[in-house]
């Protein structure tokens, strides 16, 4: 895949960037990242085979980190949930305790 539309940007200049290339993550049509590749040491570093490999482990990642993601927020939802259970088996505990205080009352 040849092209040289950034080959006069000052950074690809300045690094020496002989190849680049850039691929987005996707997964489900979302966007999870970008995969950033230079070579400075020669041209036409990324052919298409290349670049093809690339992809399928851009896929691979992008589901790896999409994953990775749905496992934070199960856990985060387990931590909160969890959290909720013990605020509200106190609060029954201490209404326990309330009914208990009261009917100890009734009885004198």
């Amino acid at each position: 895949m040849v092209e040289h539309q950034f080959a006069g940007d000052p950074v690809v200049l300045e690094r020496g960037l002989r190849s680049l290339l850039c691929i987005p993550l996707l997964h489900q049509g979302k966007l999870i990242g970008l995969i950033y590749l230079e070579n400075n040491l020669i041209t036409d570093a990324f052919t298409q085979k290349r670049i093809k490999v690339i992809r399928l482990l851009c896929s691979q990642a992008a589901i790896s980190l999409d994953n990775s993601r749905l496992y934070a927020e199960a856990a985060d939802y387990a931590r909160t949930l969890e959290q909720k259970v013990m605020e509200r088996t106190a609060a029954l505990e201490e209404a326990n305790q309330e009914l208990h205080r009261l009917a100890t009352l009734d009885s004198l």
